[in-house]
């Protein structure tokens, strides 16, 4: 996805998999993206 904004990449994703139907993690860490996330990773 094109959108710089975590959350509008979220939003789109969740918005893709449809209201009601799970989203699997690790299809959201892929949106999120490495770089936004990857300093807070508590794992």
């Amino acid at each position: 996805m094109a959108y710089k904004s975590v959350h509008v990449r979220i939003g789109e994703l969740l918005k893709a998999f449809g209201e009601g139907r799970p989203t699997p993690a690790y299809v959201i860490e892929i949106v999120i993206g490495k770089s936004v996330y990857g300093s807070c990773d508590t794992r």
